[in-house]
Formats: C-alpha cells, sequence, structure tokens
C-alpha cells in the first residue's frame, strides 16, 4: 500500500512537526510523510536536513482567489481550511493508496496497523473524542457537552482511500472547508471538525476506529488507563499508538489533565514530549510571527477587518489581494480608513 501522511502548521508549530515527523518515520518508514506549509516557506529551510519527505504549499492547492480567502481567516482557519484541499491535493497522485492527515502536535508511539486495516474495510477512517458516556458532571460538561458544540471526531487524525468514495469525501470536504472552515460556533462551524459529523449520513464506507489506544488526549484520560510497560506505554493494556498533546503550550493542556485524573504515565509522556519539542527547535522558531495576520506595510490585520472582508462580496471583488499596500492604487486597507470602520 502507497500511503501519505501529512500535517498542516505554520512554521511556529515547526518544532512539533518535526517530532510527529520523526514518530511517523519511526514506525511506518514505507510511508511518505508531507508537510502542508500554511505561509512562505523561510529561507533557511532546508527540506535535505528536514523528517519530511516533501512540502506541499497554499499555492499547490488550487484554492479560488488565493489572497483573498486566506485574508479571510486566521492562522488556525487557514491550517484547518486547508486540510480538505490537500487531502483531494494527495490523494489525487495515481499511487496513492490511501492518505493519512495527524496534527502537527501528535507523536506516534506504535505501529498504526489498525488505521491500514481500517481502510481495507472502509472509505475512511474516524476516532471519535470519548469511546464510553461520561460519568460526572465535570465530564459530561467538559467532553459530551463540548462535542456536541466542536465536533464527535477529533480531527487531529483522519485517514481516507484512494478508491472513488474517499475521493468523493475528500471533493465534498474541500469544498465545504474552502468556503467554510470558521471558528463560528454561534453558526453551528467549528473549522474543519463539525463537518465530518456528517459523515456517518453521507458516506456509508466509514469505519470508527474505536481503539483506546488511538488519539489519547488531555480530554480523554479520564476513560482510559496509560501506564509504562518497559520502554513503552500501554493504554488498556494496549501499545500506545498515538498521543494528541492538545494545549502543551501553556497550562491549558496539564489543566486538563488533572481535572480528568490523568495517570502518572501521562505526565511522564508530556515531560518527555516537551522536552522533545526543545530538541526539535521550539525555543528558536516557537514563536516565529505568521506573516498573513498583517499587510504588506506591517500593519496588523484584526478580526473585524477578516469578517468584513469575508462578508462582505463587493469588496473581495474591488479588492483581490486584500494585504497589499500600494499607493499607486486603491487598496483595502485605505478602504478600511477611509470610513473609519474600526469604531
Amino acid at each position: 500500500m502507497t500511503l501519505r501522511c501529512y500535517t498542516s502548521f505554520t512554521v511556529a508549530y515547526l518544532a512539533k512537526a518535526r517530532v510527529l515527523a520523526e514518530s511517523v518515520r519511526r514506525h511506518h518508514p514505507e510511508w511518505e510523510m508531507n508537510a502542508l506549509l500554511c505561509e512562505p516557506v523561510p529561507d533557511w529551510f532546508r527540506l535535505e536536513d528536514e523528517p519530511f519527505d516533501a512540502v506541499v504549499s497554499l499555492e499547490d492547492l488550487d484554492i479560488p482567489a488565493l489572497a483573498g480567502w486566506v485574508f479571510m481567516h486566521d492562522v488556525v482557519e487557514t491550517c484547518t481550511g486547508a486540510k480538505g484541499a490537500a487531502l483531494a491535493h494527495l490523494l489525487a497522485r495515481p499511487d496513492t493508496d490511501a492518505v493519512v492527515y495527524l496534527d502537527p502536535d501528535v507523536e506516534v508511539f506504535s505501529r498504526l496497523d489498525a488505521v491500514t486495516d481500517a481502510l481495507d474495510a472502509g472509505s475512511i477512517v474516524l476516532t471519535p473524542h470519548q469511546l464510553r458516556p461520561e460519568s460526572n458532571d465535570v465530564g459530561v460538561f467538559e467532553n459530551e457537552v463540548t462535542a456536541l458544540v466542536h465536533g464527535v471526531y477529533n480531527l487531529g487524525f483522519l485517514a481516507v482511500a484512494a478508491d472513488q468514495q474517499g475521493l468523493d469525501f475528500a471533493a465534498w470536504w474541500r469544498d465545504r472547508l474552502v468556503d467554510y472552515c470558521f471558528d463560528d460556533r454561534m453558526s453551528g462551524l467549528f473549522t474543519d471538525q463539525r463537518w465530518c459529523d456528517l459523515i456517518p449520513a453521507l458516506f456509508d464506507r466509514h469505519v470508527i476506529l474505536r481503539s483506546s489506544s488511538y488519539n489519547v488526549a488531555p480530554w480523554n484520560v479520564g476513560q482510559r488507563s496509560v501506564s509504562r510497560a518497559d520502554d513503552s506505554f500501554v493504554v488498556n493494556d494496549l501499545p500506545l499508538a498515538f498521543f494528541h498533546f492538545s494545549g502543551v503550550d501553556g497550562e491549558a493542556g496539564r489543566a486538563m489533565l488533572e481535572r480528568h485524573g490523568a495517570d502518572s504515565a501521562v505526565y511522564e509522556l508530556w515531560e518527555q514530549y516537551s522536552t522533545a519539542l526543545l530538541k526539535a527547535g521550539q525555543d528558536e522558531i516557537g514563536g516565529w510571527a505568521w506573516p498573513y495576520d498583517r499587510f504588506s506595510d506591517g500593519t496588523p490585520i484584526t478580526a473585524q477587518m477578516r469578517s468584513c472582508y469575508r462578508h462582505m462580496p463587493e469588496v473581495r471583488a474591488a479588492f483581490a489581494d486584500p494585504f497589499a499596500v500600494d499607493e499607486s492604487a486603491p487598496t483595502f486597507l485605505q478602504w478600511w480608513r477611509s470610513a473609519d470602520r474600526s469604531s
């Protein structure tokens, strides 16, 4: 099976993506590892020195009116919104049998054979946030209620076969994310994730991977027993497949571990991962500024500006490249300032 794996990130997440890619290569050297880099490649980046086989750029994905599309999205919306187009792009390669997506803040700890087995049985493989009902109010609110808002399946992982239904799903997901990948929970949208709640209704060749060792994360450690076994980790007596270190920056992730009663081995995992990030260059590049947060002259772009551009088609038509600041031609920034729309 020719399987391509990819992750979507910006330079600030490069250390995390390196740790992920190295872990994928360690356990699946036969997979091709692709980096979807959602900003221009820095001059100092050398692919031959990185644990990736290839870099995919936003320009490779045939997203219509790309400059305007990026302008409408913040950094999280951009990285998640490009995932569908990248999936379709990789599946379309003639020698691809399947594509696996993993978030950059994931680390793989053993072979993911359950994924390839699931791809033999179905076209789309998902992992749910939870595997059984919660038993206390904290769990109900933080997991069950949150899943109703953010989505039932965690899109830090997705696997899709290059069969007809997989291609149909990728085309559908690409189109929905190009048009509707926003963190707008009042409208029922949470970036790329809520869309996949529709998969069981729209695509019959889907597999819900219910192994407790897959997509272990701070929000579900209360339901999974994690322990040390020699030089590895096990979850409910199964080898840990991959852990999703969501919230590792700052205190949010660790606070979630504490609220959900994580086993001591989880904290050991957390510390090991933090050390691996430092070795991968987190201190040097973790604060890298996303260039699409500013106009070409360095003026910051606000959420209000992005929303205005998104909701006014006549403005999008007038300013195809809203980032541009050029005294010789009208610009979005000039238009914005002309009527003091910030007030």
